[in-house]
């Protein structure tokens, strides 16, 4: 095993975790889906409250807010801007965490 901090060697467990989560939730801010907002915001939430607890507050942060989004939509309100910014932001917390794996930053 590599001689690293804890909190990497717990993400690095939880990564496939993560990317399997994510990778559900990352269709729904397609226009064209009919995605369950509540449980992708469920979903998120649990990923900000993994993310606390290994110390990656902005990170945390990040998949709060797009909780917080999902929350506050449904099928109706997602338009074109809010789907490309919340593909974005999802695709940030995604890719930064495998960073953060890779590298220990990000």
């Amino acid at each position: 095993m590599k001689n690293q901090p804890n909190e990497m060697v717990r993400l690095e467990w939880l990564l496939p975790l993560f990317d399997q989560q994510l990778s559900i939730m990352s269709g729904g801010w397609q226009l064209d889906a009919h995605p369950d907002f509540e449980l992708m915001a469920q979903y998120y939430h649990e990923t900000s409250g993994a993310l606390t607890m290994v110390d990656l507050p902005r990170l945390a942060t990040l998949a709060a807010q797009l909780a917080q989004f999902a929350k506050t939509l449904n099928s109706e309100t997602l338009d074109d801007e809010h789907s490309r910014l919340a593909q974005f932001a999802h695709q940030l917390l995604q890719h930064e965490l495998v960073q953060y794996v890779k590298t220990g930053t990000y």
